[in-house]
């Protein structure tokens, strides 16, 4: 099945992971995947004027690089590629782990994959010819339409009235989100905002069109075969795409 390696920059987190690892062993027996967890580089990352920021996505990146270059102690080898070969072989003028993992899937705590079923064998393709495949990342947003229990707190939701009652829903099958470059991003043309530019409004008391008016120009959509809630039409960093008829063919 592979190797699930958990990453953090605290010791003292193995002690909470191995437990998850537990779960994960019985809901695969007889025949576990292997299971680490392994410390990245604790380094700091200023971001948004916090200088003690741990970037541990950056840092889980960097420490597996220096693994797969052979920079890193036998430990270190051990606990990110598990009981293999290892053999350094020269390429240029850095050695090169060779060990018995051909991909690295990296992924974060809160991301869920989505992709076409009949798209994987075209990806596994790239994949084999040397690329790096990255997903467009969507940014679910808490909207009214996905809340059925009338006693939650509706500040805290984009309603489903006005500009945000229409919800473009997209059939995998037959659709696509086009990807309009990042030549121009909508969020942009707005003040700075005092937190993440998609999670603004819910810090406003003005009506909810005044309060989340950097949404209006994404618009909504719902992808329905994957995890069937609403997003904007975008990343998370203001990235935009448009609903469009047809797979493959975007104007």
């Amino acid at each position: 099945m592979g190797r699930i390696v958990v990453s953090g920059v605290l010791p003292e987190e193995k002690d909470l992971v191995e437990q998850v690892f537990d779960v994960i062993r019985s809901q695969f027996e007889p025949n576990p995947p292997e299971l680490s967890f392994c410390l990245a580089l604790n380094e700091v990352t200023p971001i948004w004027g916090n200088n003690k920021y741990v970037n541990i996505n950056r840092t889980a990146l960097k420490k597996l690089r220096l693994v797969l270059l052979g920079n890193a102690t036998e430990a270190d080898v051990q606990c990110w590629l598990g009981d293999t070969e290892v053999v350094k072989r020269p390429v240029a003028k850095e050695p090169i782990i060779q060990s018995k993992w051909k991909y690295v899937y990296f992924t974060e705590n809160d991301l869920l994959v989505t992709t076409r079923q009949h798209s994987l064998i075209a990806l596994g393709k790239k994949l084999m010819d040397g690329f790096v495949l990255a997903p467009h990342r969507l940014q679910p947003l808490p909207h009214e339409n996905d809340f059925y229990d009338t006693d939650i707190d509706k500040t805290r939701m984009i309603p489903a009235t006005g500009l945000f009652e229409h919800v473009q829903d997209i059939d995998l099958t037959v659709m696509s989100c086009c990807d309009t470059g990042s030549s121009f991003k909508p969020m942009s043309v707005f003040e700075k905002p005092s937190t993440w530019w998609w999670m603004d409004g819910f810090e406003k008391t003005s009506a909810p069109e005044a309060a989340h008016i950097r949404l209006i120009p994404y618009g909504l959509m719902r992808l329905t075969q994957g995890s069937n809630i609403v997003t904007f039409c975008g990343s998370q960093h203001g990235r935009m795409c448009r609903p469009n008829y047809g797979i493959g063919m975007c104007p």
